[in-house]
């Protein structure tokens, strides 16, 4: 859960009812609007056990890291044949 409270600017303990409703406004995290795409997303994830929905996020997390490690190397090698 915390994976998802982080990626999506949400104080820690949101997702588990912890966080109080004063600290649970716009000054304190991003408000956003779920696109009906991300709706899907957390449902699905919502009716995984547990392990498999960590097992999941860390996997998004992994191949998040790995497309950013990607586009570096291209950026640096097209400013490389650039110059």
């Amino acid at each position: 859960m915390e994976i998802i409270e982080e990626s999506f600017g949400l104080p820690r303990g949101w997702m588990d009812g912890i966080v109080s409703s004063s600290t649970n406004t716009a000054s304190s995290y991003e408000t956003r609007v779920l696109t009906p795409r991300q709706r899907i997303f957390l449902d699905l994830l919502d009716e995984l056990p547990e392990s498999e929905a960590d097992n999941l996020l860390k996997t998004l997390e992994e191949k998040k890291q790995y497309y950013n490690m990607i586009y570096e190397e291209i950026r640096k090698k097209k400013a490389q044949n650039a110059s």
